[in-house]
């Protein structure tokens, strides 16, 4: 069964010219664009994490390790139903790339992460 709700495409990441100093640009996601832009003297850095869920984790994961991010954890399914990778960006920002597999209540999840944690013990 799969779980309704943001799977949905990054559909375009643009890169465009700014008058500030440094590198701005919009990062469009599905219907919404977001602004971003390096830290300057007066725009601090402020690093962040983002949980994105993409419709193919795997050509997402290349995607990212092909521009230059660094792996933190390859994809793998998660006890809460997700399949999950983890990089980093060069200016420390983490991205979480997901799928959701499959829906789980509450209980479900509450079972898989004690089966997770003792097989780790």
């Amino acid at each position: 069964m799969r779980r309704k709700g943001p799977n949905r495409p990054i559909s375009k990441i643009c890169r465009a010219g700014s008058p500030v100093a440094g590198w701005a640009g919009p990062l469009q996601f599905d219907d919404t664009t977001y602004f971003v832009q390096e830290a300057t003297d007066e725009l601090k850095k402020s690093e962040l994490a983002l949980y994105l869920y993409v419709p193919d984790l795997d050509a997402a994961y290349q995607r990212a390790l092909n521009a230059g991010a660094i792996s933190i954890a390859e994809p793998a399914e998660q006890y809460h139903g997700d399949s999950l990778a983890i990089l980093a960006d060069k200016w420390g920002n983490q991205w979480y790339l997901a799928y959701a597999t499959v829906t789980l209540d509450d209980d479900q999840v509450r079972e898989r992460r004690q089966a997770e944690e003792a097989k780790d013990n």
